[in-house]
């Protein structure tokens, strides 16, 4: 679950959301610490900047 979250593409699965895109790779990851995500859903535009990145080992929650 962690990793699909974290993937942002994955998220045009959903029809409210139009385009997602990955706008800079991240230090550790490509959606890691530092990596900024772009987002064009049907109510709006949203950039995110990731400023913490933990995986789960097992189990758990996100």
């Amino acid at each position: 679950m962690f990793a699909w979250l974290t993937t942002t593409t994955n998220y045009t699965e959903s029809p409210l959301i139009l385009r997602c895109r990955l706008t800079r790779h991240g230090e550790s990851a490509p959606y890691g610490v530092g990596a900024v995500r772009s987002h064009l859903w049907l109510i709006g535009w949203f950039r995110e900047r990731i400023t913490r990145y933990e995986t789960r080992s097992r189990g758990g929650a996100c």
